[in-house]
């Protein structure tokens, strides 16, 4: 959990140990106070952001975390703040200047704790033996599940030659006696977008003719 910049943090942290076998989930401390911290049981443990350790939403939530008996780990700048002496487990990522030419806007800091919190995500990973397959079944879709999931077997199940037009159809054509296979498949649900594969095949005499495909 955290406030501000801290928050956005905590919420790609979350989504990072989800994505590597850490049930993870961001809990705002604001709505916290508000009837979310029943999203918290007794077996969790909280990690809580704040680069000052004094941010006020999630101070309240310590007498009610400790009395959950829930351990805390808590990632600030200050050592002697009032959430990193709460905290079961403090860990120090203050810097000591922002690369905001005011010092103000959370810049280093919020980088610092982003490179902590991914530290801890692949420490995990490695610890609890996360393998690529592990890694594919929570990622089966964008351009990293389609690297580790697609087969070609999952994207056309059988080409039938067969002459008359489909709507599916590769139409073969000739150029210097070398026969090009042009097929248009529309991988609907897998790819959402139309994929020309061409495949040049060496012949001597040609016919037109369709090659529907069939899903």
């Amino acid at each position: 959990m955290g406030m501000g910049k801290s928050g956005h943090i905590a919420d790609k942290l979350a989504a990072t140990l989800a994505s590597t076998g850490t049930p993870s989930f961001f809990v705002h401390p604001g709505e916290a106070s508000h009837g979310d911290l029943g999203m918290i049981s007794r077996s969790d443990v909280v990690v809580a952001l704040s680069n000052s350790g004094k941010t006020e939403e999630i101070v309240s939530l310590l007498p009610m975390l400790k009395n959950m008996g829930i351990k805390i780990i808590a990632m600030t700048g200050d050592n002697n703040s009032k959430i990193a002496t709460a905290s079961d487990v403090h860990i120090d990522v203050g810097v000591e200047e922002e690369a905001c030419p005011m010092n103000l806007s959370p810049t280093a800091s919020t980088t610092a704790a982003l490179a902590m919190g991914d530290a801890i995500a692949v420490a995990l990973l490695e610890k609890r033996g996360f393998s690529v397959e592990d890694f594919a079944k929570s990622h089966p879709g964008g351009s990293i599940g389609k690297k580790l999931l697609l087969l070609v077997k999952d994207i056309m199940h059988f080409l039938r030659r067969s002459r008359g037009p489909s709507l599916h159809q590769a139409r073969l054509g000739r150029e210097s006696n070398r026969m090009h296979w042009q097929i248009l498949l529309v991988l609907q649900d897998l790819i959402s977008m139309l994929t020309v594969i061409e495949i040049v095949l060496p012949v001597e005499e040609f016919a037109p003719v369709f090659v529907p495909l069939f899903w």
